[in-house]
């Protein structure tokens, strides 16, 4: 245990528990275990004062809710368990909050800011509220009497009547909603940044000249292209001396330098400067610090204001789940629109009127889905001729808008329009003048309507029809502005039926009705529009204005028209609505006797009181216009000639709230006569009554009379009494039945469900027996979902009174609960996807009241029933248990309940007033606490198995607990918050974890979660309570519990709950923000100290911030946007070996690694847990937010506490450095690209979430908008029901494709918005940033910060400030940053201007980017930087300023070399205002300084001239690193310089993928540094300079210091960088590594190895050696690898030649191009004429496709011509005996080759006699791999070969070819029959047998022997090879190719037969001219080792005569 205590003892106690776990986790358990223990008992007392005493801990352990109350003067308690741990714990901690409170009482009463510390005492309001209609009065009939009416209808009125009861917390919509103000009126400034300018300008079309911003002048001086390239460099290499204070000596060699350099001086004099502002040199200590203090102060905007404008969504998102506000109980529709006829026309004049009806149908389902609708389109001047129009007239009645609603819209849904006109007579007959048009039949027509109108005008007959349909497929209105029907069609007086009806919609959609129907020309126009908002002036279905927006006129008044939705729909009654629908149907009168006239026949329709004979009718009948409103009888339309009548009229009956058994319909039948009385004057009535019906509105149980399809029989007369069927009525046929007809019932008050009926019936009769009443209860589960959800109010407020009946026994009381489990699942189903049916929410929040004069309460019996529920398994239980899973996913029903319960039963009571312990009975904690126990256990069960469940019920428990904080004992209530969170322990299942997150955030969003932490002013700080220790979790219970989640959340390797923790403490300080309580800056600081721990969690988990290992991906400052990118595993990794990111330049590598070269040594991999970009942005703006609120003593008091801690200090300046970079501006085009990279189209995911809201809206669309209305509609039976066959799925696709367009369409609408949010965002994050890091300074200066440590204090606070140089600005925001800037060079001098020079390297590399800015503003602030820099420079070091001048040219040199597109006017500017600063400095007018200043402008002016070439070549990217290369040659002797240009020019490298090259650059760069550090001082281990590089390559000797002008390397400024360092060099060979690598050039990565392992030898980098000796090792297995392969290639070269005036100094040079791998002939020639011909044009270029010599006399003057050959390298005889391998054959060579075909005569080809070659022998500058990928050619041999000489090498190459192909292993059978098919064919070898006919035959004479001999050695090798070829062929080839081998056989024996007579040996010449014994006979053969060396030097290539032979013609082998 001794080393547990040592270990122990290492545990600071102001480590935070991450620090903490993280030194325990290298010790064992039981050892982390004791050590823990150990730190707890040794921990010292807390502080005196009563704020830190035990007393302030309000946990305690074992206490009840009483005992809390009562034990105020407690004074230990245990610790928290949560808050200690999240293990598991079985004992119930207390919290004795009400006792702490009450303690501290007076300290909460002194506090300023009581108001956030206290809960006000009227939080909780109980109050009744009035009623709110949507109609201007109640809709419940005026004549209503409660006491006379029905029971049933009395339940059901009240529920829509009476007034809501409700229980108000004051505040709690703090803990719904953040109070964000309406979009668009938060102010955000118009923020400028560069980065989109420069995209305006990238984007714009180009233009010729430099970009120059409006006030940038246009006077300066440009550079001329014609300048001569070597002047430059010579003047680049007089500027040397630049760097040093020496001046030019006399006699010096270069004396043209000085002369080029007074030019500079003199161009430079003439520069327009930008102007001077000495007051931004001008520095007073203490008052420019407040100064800039108090700029930065104004404007500002709150972090989370502009981030929830950034996102909309942010503020849904921020609260998704939790619980909606409840809405009052509302009517609901479907998708509504709006039809307006406009126009009834006929091409006969108008002479009559017609009355126009129109109604929807379903011709899918084949049901009629609405009510009619009536109107009138009649001219006035015939309106007289029917009398009802001039009777009195109603606005209500003559409504002519009709307002449908559909609940399910879909394509065969159609408008049907029917047309009535007077009675007449035959259909047929009438219609004939509307469609034969003559003026006789017009007159005819007209007196004729007007003799019958005068008898007739009552009367209606049916005449004509029309559909349409109103839909598309879509579902959407198909109607454009005018709805015409131009289709009508006459009437069959016979097909009246719907069935009918639905059979002609079935022919309307084919298109085939007008075939069969009579058309009458005419037409209806309509107009139909959907509506969104409710119009005014609408009237609901029984006539009631709608309020708020009704006006009575007539011609605006709009009518709602109920709808008959096909499939009941599980929606809540909302109001009153008593409605019946009669449809009289047929009438079979056919067997009536002749003496009764019965053929015209009409039926009328009235409601009776009584049967009595004396009875009038009711006034209950909706009329139609013209008429009134109601009236008491209405008529069908008449069919003429017809005893058996088909009728289609609806009859809309209003019913009486009190209804018996004597009221009932009654139906009279009359004949009407259509013909006039025979005998003129004489008078006959024109109805006849021939039979009347009846029937009882109600049935013997009291429910209504709906008739599904009745039958009944036809009476001739009534007599009294007549419903009790009495006898003296006289049946028509007997009493058969005849007449047929149907009703539907719409009503809010009556049901047709015969268990609702009974239910409601019996429970509000008090004396009833509880036997009956639980008959009537169980009934109940029967009915019908739909039955019980219409009624669910109603129902409830029964069973909650039946719960609490005095008498209720206790097996009444749990069926009423099961009862009530059983609505809410059933009310449920309503509303699929919302955990909170808003239906029950409604009832919960304005329509629950506890029962009066009950002695029980519903929140005692609730409590008890539930726990009795889960704990027994009873009979009668056992079905519900089944399916127990309902009740506990909708437990917030019965919480909710329960909660406004308590509360009605304590201001009852009046006990709100009384202290929260007393307040409700001990009994009841016992049962919530035992509740609890159960319903936690059943989270953890269910979420194995039920996730949605256990989720649900999760939220229910947290938003219970939550909202019993309000009233009950808040000690109890965090108890039980403990116990539920220490169920579920880190290592839990990740959706435990969920739930528990979940949990914490609702009870986080309570809305006194302030004051429920006691955030109590301390009387000192207390550095405890700023981290997340035990005391604070003690002291802060919730705010304890959400941070240590946090913290653990953080750790989890999940990013789901990673995110969830963080978006959860995001939400609630976003929250917190916009809380007008807290608005005070003093509350915002006390809430800030509340979550400061949230800074050390924060800082524990810096490294693991999305920036830690990210780039910030700059495209340099002209193309200026600097986006976030995360390292992937592999760039990771290549950092680590030290490589380099693809896509990054110097500038941005320096960010990641701070070194010169882009990787620092010992760089890591990225962490496998890396917060991503939006869980590092979250997390930091809450960083971010605490920081600018929090008192800033505070956070000075915890720099103090931290002094010891230096790596806590680091840390926060790390995090603030990241949030500069994580919250950067990137500009529109990335805000653009960044959008439009986010898939838009719908993943698997998102469509499998889409499908599943398709049909969840299935059975939820009464909670959707389309929803239908809240009533029952008790359906016509008669109308066929069929499935359900809804669009939604079939929109599905569509909807898929919708949402992208949106996408896209919201992306380009939406760019322009998040910039400027964006901006802002980023904006105040920067400010925010710079006055936390100006405090730190000041502090710091002034010891308040507790460290006097000022370079260490400088360092973090210079690498911030870099930060924002690097990032994106605000062009206003530069002002600031440069203010902070020029403060911090004043404080901190030495930092910049003694010892490294980094730092002020870095700082002028980015000031002098700056200086390139478009923006004059920003161009003067860093103008005036740069001078300032120089300034204090030459005051610090006494009369110079040399640093600043060396790294001014470095900065400069590598910000023209970075490739960034600068301009140099704007860079002139910059340097002409230096100069002009300076000789306006009056305090240095005594000095050299001014005249030093104009000196070094001048210079850095040379550098400028450099860039308007390499502009001229941006696309040549040969030329532009030609142009770099001669540039870093010129600075040869300044090695700062050099290096600089040697790492530009690896950059270039990098972006084009040239590794071999890149690596070259490192590797010179290396051998520089080496040699200055040799030349400083000789370190053992180290490279003796660049001696020791010569193993690497024979040019490093380049970088030898040995010039007489070479700087030395103890000169001020000279080589301080860190690349001259011994890290700097490892780092440097490193790189070279990783770049040999890549190129495959493994064999010289082991010659570096060689240079970098002794320096780790002698640094004793054990670990290092361990990886990079393993790396080694996997190097030479790749040797290996490729060596036996032979496929590794690495290049191929090519020889160009430049000819013509176009290419200046280019002309008539030649360079030897190396290109990647095999690049064929093509693609090189393809490139070159691409970047030619856009430079000169393509007229004036021209390609040489030949390789012979170009006689320039002969090319056209204007043109430019490139000639393109392949070449290869030579090597000598010797050269070939030491380069053995194909890698020292390709590695460090200078020489080429290259073959020429010519004849004598001029021709390239030419007979075999006189064929003859030319070698062309190539010598380059440099060796390849170099600097450079093309190399100037400096010298040129050739050799001519003679035409046998040519002979011997074609024979020799084919020999190696069939050579190869035979002892390939294995054999390839396709290769060997093509290489035999071109050796031994004839007509093939035509070409070898001429040869041997020439110069073995004809011409051998002639011929030197020595060449005759080795032509006849060729042939036989030939003849040999050929042979064996023929043989393995033999053997590998299938039967179906014998005859192919005998054929190549025969030729072969041909072959040889020919050949034999030219190579027979004469011996004894042989012998005398072969001194040597070379044997050429037939049995001579090569040996295998000959032959191999002759394939390896072959390769896999066709060789040439200068591989194969020697000068004197033999092969080298």
């Amino acid at each position: 245990m001794s080393d547990v205590r040592a270990f122990a003892k290492r545990i600071n106690k102001n480590m935070t528990p991450g620090e903490v776990r993280s030194e325990v986790s290298s010790i064992s358990e039981s050892q982390r275990q004791s050590v823990m223990m150990q730190k707890t008992a040794a921990s010292p007392a807390p502080a005196s004062d009563d704020r830190s005493s035990t007393s302030g801990s309000i946990m305690s352990s074992g206490s009840t809710p009483s005992s809390v109350a009562a034990s105020t003067t407690a004074s230990a308690f245990s610790t928290n368990p949560l808050a200690a741990s999240s293990t598991t714990s079985s004992s119930l901690v207390e919290v004795n909050f009400e006792g702490i409170l009450a303690q501290r009482q007076k300290e909460v009463d002194a506090d300023k800011l009581k108001s956030i510390l206290v809960v006000p005492s009227d939080d909780i309001v109980v109050e009744t509220r009035p009623r709110e209609f949507r109609t201007v009065h109640s809709p419940v009939p005026a004549g209503y009497d409660e006491k006379a009416a029905d029971p049933v209808l009395v339940a059901c009125v009240n529920s829509y009547v009476s007034d809501w009861n409700v229980v108000n917390f004051q505040n709690a919509f703090n803990s719904r909603r953040t109070e964000r103000a309406d979009e668009g009126s938060v102010v955000l400034a118009e923020r400028t940044f560069e980065v989109d300018e420069r995209d305006k300008i990238s984007s714009a079309p180009s233009s010729t000249g430099p970009a120059t911003s409006g006030n940038s002048g246009a006077s300066t001086p440009t550079l001329s292209l014609t300048d001569d390239m070597d002047a430059i460099l010579r003047a680049g290499r007089s500027s040397s001396p630049a760097v040093s204070n020496s001046s030019p000596r006399p006699g010096d060699r270069n004396s043209k330098v000085n002369n080029s350099a007074d030019i500079i001086r003199a161009e430079f004099a003439r520069l327009e400067s930008d102007g001077t502002q000495p007051e931004l040199l001008k520095y007073t200590v203490g008052e420019t610090d407040k100064q800039n203090t108090r700029a930065r102060q104004l404007d500002r905007n709150r972090l989370f204001v502009v981030q929830q404008e950034l996102d909309p969504q942010l503020e849904r998102s921020r609260y998704s789940g939790d619980r909606p506000e409840a809405e009052p109980f509302y009517e609901r529709f479907g998708t509504r629109f709006v039809v307006t006829p406009k126009e009834l026309s006929f091409k006969l004049e108008d002479i009559e009127p017609f009355f126009v009806s129109i109604a929807l149908y379903d011709a899918q389902e084949r049901r009629k889905i609405s009510e009619t609708f009536h109107f009138e389109l009649s001219k006035d001047e015939v309106k007289s001729l029917v009398p009802a129009f001039a009777g009195p007239r109603e606005p209500t009645a003559e409504a002519r808008k009709a307002l449908f609603s559909v609940t399910a819209p879909h394509q065969d849904i159609y408008l049907v329009v029917r047309i009535e006109k007077i009675l007449q007579g035959d259909i047929n007959e009438t219609s004939e003048p509307y469609i034969t048009i003559s003026d006789k039949n017009t007159l005819k027509a007209k007196q004729s309507v007007q003799d019958d109108a005068k008898r007739l005008g009552a009367y209606r007959m049916p005449w004509a029809w029309s559909a349409t349909p109103l839909f598309n497929s879509k579902g959407e209105l198909d109607a454009a502005e005018d709805l015409a029907i131009r289709l009508l069609f006459r009437q069959e007086g016979d097909k009246l039926s719907e069935d009918d009806l639905f059979r002609y919609l079935v022919e309307f959609r084919k298109g085939t009705v007008q075939k069969k129907l009579k058309a009458i020309p005419g037409s209806i126009i309509f107009t139909a529009a959907t509506v969104d908002d409710l119009p005014p002036s609408v009237l609901t279905t029984s006539l009631i204005a709608v309020a708020p927006m009704f006006k009575l006129n007539a011609a605006e008044l709009i009518r709602e028209v109920e709808e008959f939705p096909v499939h009941p729909a599980l929606v809540a009654n909302a109001t009153y609505t008593h409605h019946l629908y009669v449809y009289p149907s047929s009438l079979n009168f056919n067997n009536r006797g002749a003496t009764v006239k019965a053929r015209n026949l009409a039926c009328k329709v009235e409601l009776y009181a009584s049967d009595s004979m004396t009875a009038t009718p009711l006034k209950c009948i909706y009329g139609k216009p013209p008429g009134p409103a109601l009236v008491t009888s209405s008529t069908t339309a008449v069919t003429y000639h017809n005893k058996s009548p088909d009728w289609y009229e609806e009859i809309k009956v209003s019913l009486p709230t009190k209804l018996t058994e004597h009221h009932h319909l009654l139906f009279s039948f009359y004949h009407v006569s259509c013909q006039p009385p025979k005998k003129p004057g004489t008078v006959e009535p024109v109805d006849t009554l021939v039979g009347q019906a009846f029937l009882p509105l109600l049935r013997l149980d009291g429910r209504i009379n709906v008739c599904v399809e009745s039958i009944i029989p036809v009476a001739a007369t009534l007599a009294p009494n007549y419903l009790a069927d009495s006898p003296d009525i006289k049946w028509v046929d007997g009493k058969r039945t005849l007449f047929k007809l149907s009703t539907r019932l719409v009503s809010t008050v009556s049901t047709q469900s015969n268990e609702l009926h009974s239910f409601l019936a019996l429970s509000r009769q008090p004396a009833v027996a509880d036997e009956a009443v639980l008959t009537s209860v169980k009934q109940l589960l029967k009915a019908t979902d739909a039955d019980v959800v219409q009624f669910t109010s109603v129902l409830l407020t029964q069973l909650f009174s039946i719960l609490v009946r005095p008498t209720a026994s206790e097996n009444l009381s749990r069926e009423t609960f099961r009862a009530l489990v059983h609505i809410v699942n059933v009310s449920h189903k309503d509303a699929v996807g919302l955990t909170r049916n808003p239906t029950l929410h409604s009832f919960v929040q304005f329509m629950f009241e506890n029962p009066t004069n009950t002695k029980k309460y519903v929140f005692d019996e609730i409590i008890r029933l539930w726990i009795t529920f889960i704990k027994e398994n009873e009979p009668s239980m056992t079905d519900l248990l089944k399916h127990a899973w309902f009740f506990f996913e909708h437990a917030w029903f019965f919480f909710d309940v329960v909660v406004k319960s308590m509360v009605q039963f304590l201001a009852s009571q009046k006990a709100l007033s009384k202290p929260r312990a007393d307040r409700l009975p001990a009994a009841l904690s016992n049962n919530i606490r035992a509740l609890l126990e159960l319903l936690t256990f059943e989270i953890q069960k269910r979420s194995k198995s039920g996730h949605t469940i256990g989720k649900r019920l999760n939220q229910s428990v947290a938003y219970f607990l939550r909202d019993a904080l309000a009233f009950y004992d808040r000690g109890f209530i965090l108890s039980l918050v403990q116990r539920h969170l220490n169920e579920t322990a880190p290592n839990d299942a990740e959706v435990l974890l969920e739930f528990k997150l979940e949990f914490i955030r609702i009870l986080c969003n309570y809305e006194h979660y302030v004051a429920l932490n006691l955030p109590l002013m301390p009387k000192a700080y207390n550095e405890r309570m700023l981290m997340l220790t035990e005391e604070y979790r003690e002291r802060h219970i919730l705010s304890g519990i959400l941070l240590n989640e946090l913290s653990l959340m953080l750790e989890h390797t999940e990013k789901t709950l990673r995110k969830r923790a963080i978006t959860t403490v995001r939400d609630l300080l976003a929250k917190l923000d916009s809380d007008e309580r807290y608005a005070d800056a003093e509350c915002r600081a006390r809430i800030a100290a509340l979550h400061f721990p949230l800074i050390h969690i924060v800082l524990e988990n810096v490294k693991r911030l999305a920036t830690s290992d990210n780039i910030v991906d700059r495209e340099g400052v002209a193309d200026g946007t600097a986006t976030v990118r995360t390292l992937t595993e592999a760039q990771a990794k290549e950092l680590k070996d030290g490589g380099t990111i693809r896509g990054t330049n110097n500038a941005t590598m320096s960010v990641v690694t701070g070194g010169t070269f882009g990787v620092a040594a010992g760089s890591a991999a990225v962490p496998s847990d890396v917060l991503d970009f939006e869980e590092t942005r979250d997390l930091l703006v809450c960083f971010l937010h605490i920081l600018r609120d929090a008192n800033p003593e505070l956070v000075r008091f915890w720099w103090k506490c931290n002094k010891d801690f230096p790596n806590r200090i680091l840390s926060f300046f790390e995090v603030l450095e990241k949030s500069v970079c994580v919250f950067e501006y990137v500009g529109k085009r990335r805000l653009g690209l960044r959008a439009s990279s986010t898939p838009t189209t719908v993943g698997a995911s998102d469509a499998k979430r889409m499908l599943e809201e398709t049909y969840s809206s299935l059975s939820s669309r009464s909670v959707q908008q389309r929803s239908v209305r809240s009533r029952p509609q008790i359906d016509n039976p008669t109308l066929s029901p069929g499935p359900q066959r809804d669009n939604s799925l079939r929109r599905f696709g569509q909807s898929m494709q919708s949402k992208r367009i949106a996408s896209d369409y919201k992306l380009a609408r939406d760019v322009e918005r998040d910039a400027r949010v964006e901006g802002n965002l980023s904006c105040e994050v920067c400010l925010t940033v710079l006055d936390v890091a100006e405090d730190f300074v000041l502090s710091s200066l002034d010891g308040s910060g507790g460290d006097d440590n000022s370079s260490e204090i400088s360092e973090v606070v210079f690498k911030l400030l870099m930060a924002f140089l690097r990032t994106n600005q605000d062009r206003a925001m530069y002002l600031h940053i440069f203010a902070s800037l020029r403060s911090f060079l004043f404080k901190f001098p030495e930092l910049f201007f003694q010892g490294v020079t980094d730092f002020c390297a870095e700082l002028v590399g980015e000031v002098l980017k700056l200086c390139n800015s478009q923006f004059a503003a920003t161009r003067t602030q860093a103008t005036a930087f740069l001078y300032l820099m120089m300034k204090k420079n030459y005051q610090f070091t006494s009369n110079t300023f040399s640093r600043v001048k060396v790294q001014a040219t470095i900065a400069l040199s590598r910000l023209v070399g970075s490739g960034i597109k600068i301009n140099d006017v704007f860079l002139q500017r910059a340097l002409a205002t230096c100069g002009e600063y300076a000789a306006q400095d009056k305090e240095m007018t005594a000095s050299t300084f001014a005249e030093q200043v104009k000196d070094l402008s001048a210079r850095l002016y040379t550098i400028l001239r450099d860039t308007v070439k390499m502009k001229m070549h941006e696309k040549d990217s040969d030329m532009l690193i030609d142009l770099q290369y001669r540039l870093a040659k010129g600075y040869a002797n300044s090695p700062d310089l050099r290096v600089t240009w040697l790492e530009n020019m690896a950059n270039f490298h990098f972006e084009k993928k040239n590794w071999a090259e890149a690596a070259q650059c490192y590797i010179h760069t290396a051998a520089l540094v080496s040699e200055y550090m040799h030349m400083i001082e000789y370190k053992k281990g180290m490279p003796a300079g660049c001696a020791a590089f010569q193993g690497v390559s024979p040019n490093i000797a380049e970088e030898t210091a040995v010039s007489e002008d070479a700087q030395s390397a103890d000169e001020e400024g000279i080589c301080e960088s860190k690349s001259f360092s011994e890290a700097g060099l490892v780092a440097l060979l490193e790189k070279s590594i990783s770049f040999l690598k890549k190129a495959e050039y493994y064999e010289t990565v082991n010659e570096m190895y060689k240079l970098l392992l002794p320096i780790l030898e002698k640094n004793r980098s054990f670990e290092k050696l361990a990886e990079h000796h393993g790396k080694l090792q996997d190097i030479f297995q790749l040797i290996v690898g490729v060596m036996q392969s032979g496929k590794r290639i690495l290049g191929s070269y090519y020889r160009v030649g430049f000819y013509g005036e176009k290419f200046g100094e280019q002309n008539g040079k030649e360079y030897i191009y190396k290109e990647p791998k095999i690049t064929p002939l093509a693609e090189i020639s393809l490139r070159l004429q691409t970047v030619y011909k856009e430079r000169f044009g393509e007229r004036n270029f021209e390609l040489i496709t030949d390789s012979v010599d170009v006689d320039v006399s002969k090319l056209d003057p204007l043109k430019a011509y490139i000639q393109l050959t392949y070449v290869e390298p030579y090597f000598t005889e010797y050269e070939l005996k030491e380069r053995v391998t194909s890698f020292e054959r390709s590695n460090n060579i200078n020489r080429f080759i290259y073959d020429t075909p010519f004849t004598e005569s001029g021709k390239a080809r030419g007979s075999i006699e006189d064929q003859r070659k030319r070698k062309t022998i190539l010598t380059t500058e440099a060796f390849f791999p170099y600097l450079k990928k093309r190399l100037l050619i400096v010298d040129r041999q050739t050799v001519v070969l003679t035409p046998i000489e040519v002979a011997i090498e074609e024979i020799q190459s084919k020999t190696m070819e069939l050579a190869n192909t035979v002892q390939t292993k294995p054999p390839n059978l396709k290769m060997l029959q093509l290489q035999l098919q071109g050796s031994v064919s004839v007509t093939v070898n035509s070409g070898p047998l001429e040869m041997a006919n020439v110069f073995l035959g004809r011409l051998v004479k002639d011929m030197p022997t020595k060449h005759v001999r080795r032509l006849k050695q060729q042939f036989r090798e030939f003849i040999k090879y050929c042979g064996q070829a023929l043989n393995m062929n033999a053997e590998l080839i299938k039967p179906d190719q014998v005859e192919y081998q005998k054929d190549l056989a025969a030729k072969y024996k041909d072959l040889k037969a020919k050949l034999a007579p030219f190579l027979v040996v004469d011996k004894a010449a042989h012998q005398n001219s072969n001194p040597d014994g070379d044997s050429l006979d037939d049995s001579t053969e090569p040996s295998l080792g000959q032959i191999n060396k002759v394939l390896e030097i072959i390769g896999s290539k066709t060789p040439d005569a200068s591989r194969l032979l020697s000068p004197s013609g033999r092969t080298p082998v």
